[in-house]
């Protein structure tokens, strides 16, 4: 609820309280003034009124005197503390890095927009504000940053320069896979220096992860610059550029600049570190681009009849999956695949599989008990909607029904144990209609 209109100068009075009864400034009492300026009416206006009023506005451009920054990675590796443990264990040493340890994006705008903080400095732990945020994941405030460094040292200097074990700032941009982050600080590299710093910086690892979000263009970039990221290999994950590639936002735009670059030890058909291809990954993100990339893996045939030990493909992956795009993507697969794969195994067929996403529908709806009766109606009828178009796809390509999984169960009985007695109906007869049943 808004606090009733006051005069502005109460408002000022309020905020020079919660501001000023502690010095230097914290990130708590920062965040205390703007939740107060914010349930006041006319919030923007106090905000900005108080910010820029002459007195205040010399306090907080004397801020930079309250903490000790510093502004080369030199100073800061000569004079700044070691740090007493991970960021954000103990005491703050500035405001900005209170904020950046606590993730408060609506703090840093307010720091950036009304108070001139110098981000592209180092606090007195030895970490550059760019490195913290990256350290401690915080993307959103370091995307922003990213924006503000000039300085080409700076980009190639540790996360921590005090830590001689901390990893290097444009490593762990590379790491993040987000190409806002990375892209600015790689036009901020001198020509000359971009071969010897990606050799250095940029390993297999990063180079995967850069696949993740990387336009064509960014990618031919660093390919001239002697850094192949279609050669990733996640040392964690085991993941290829492939697997993580799926996922670009650019999709088959993409995936084709990959197809041109990738090494034959990488492929399209190399497994991952859960024996998973990056056509099943593909499936399983259920991206908005996915039936296109899915489309585009089968065009340049891709193994789609690889299935795991326990028999999944995938156009199981497809089937059970409970979004939209898993519809199309079903029926790209089914031409390809086997349809009746998977029999006497712990996976089952592919109609076993469309049993599997009903009852992860169920499962979820009688775990989570603050949906409505309404929701709940919609969430069912969605989902059999989905079901009924993919096991018409499924019904074109002779299915055959008698097929058991590793329990002898076929999928009728096995919709019938689970207790989806209308669903064990639906694919007993077709022509049974399945969204005529009570859904509740």
């Amino acid at each position: 609820m808004a606090l009733p209109v006051l005069p502005v100068e109460i408002h000022f009075m309020t905020l020079d309280n919660l501001l000023y009864t502690q010095q230097p400034i914290s990130h708590q009492n920062l965040c205390a003034a703007r939740n107060y300026a914010l349930s006041c009416k006319r919030h923007n206006s106090i905000i900005t009124g108080y910010f820029r009023a002459q007195r205040r506005w010399r306090y907080f451009y004397n801020m930079l005197n309250q903490f000790p920054l510093w502004d080369s990675p030199a100073t800061a590796r000569r004079r700044a503390r070691m740090p007493s443990g991970a960021p954000g264990g103990g005491p703050e040493p500035d405001v900005l890095t209170g904020i950046i340890c606590n993730h408060c994006v609506p703090c840093y705008h307010l720091l950036r927009d009304h108070i001139v903080f110098p981000v592209d400095r180092f606090n007195d732990f030895g970490y550059s504000f760019l490195g913290l945020a990256l350290t401690v994941g915080c993307h959103e405030i370091a995307r922003d940053i990213a924006l503000h460094i000039d300085w080409p040292h700076h980009i190639t200097e540790k996360a921590n320069v005090k830590n001689v074990a901390s990893e290097s700032i444009i490593t762990l941009a590379a790491r993040t896979g987000d190409e806002r982050i990375f892209q600015p600080l790689f036009e901020r590299i001198p020509a000359r220096w971009r071969h010897t710093v990606l050799f250095n910086h940029i390993r297999q690892h990063e180079r995967a992860q850069l696949c993740r979000t990387s336009t064509p263009d960014l990618a031919n970039q660093l390919f001239q610059n002697g850094c192949n990221i279609a050669e990733g290999l996640d040392n964690t994950t085991l993941n290829t550029s492939w697997h993580y590639g799926v996922r670009n936002p650019c999709g088959p735009l993409f995936m084709s600049w990959l197809a041109d670059k990738y090494a034959v030890h990488l492929g399209p058909d190399r497994l991952n570190g859960n024996y998973e291809t990056a056509l099943m990954e593909c499936v399983r993100s259920g991206t908005r681009m996915g039936p296109d990339v899915v489309r585009w893996l089968t065009n340049i045939r891709v193994n789609v009849q690889y299935a795991l030990q326990d028999g999944t493909t995938a156009a199981h992956l497809a089937a059970k999956l409970q979004t939209d795009e898993s519809i199309e993507m079903l029926e790209i697969l089914l031409p390809h695949a086997d349809p009746n794969s998977g029999g006497q195994q712990p996976a089952g067929t592919i109609l076993h599989a469309l049993v599997d996403g009903v009852q992860s529908v169920e499962v979820q709806l009688s775990t989570n008990t603050t949906l409505g009766r309404a929701k709940r109606r919609e969430m069912r009828r969605q989902c059999y909607y989905r079901v009924e178009k993919k096991y018409l796809d499924i019904e074109k390509h002779k299915i055959d029904r008698t097929l058991t999984n590793a329990a002898n169960l076929t999928a009728v009985e096995y919709a019938s144990n689970l207790r989806l007695r209308h669903l064990a109906n639906y694919i007993n007869r077709t022509p049974y209609n399945l969204r005529s049943r009570p859904l509740w």
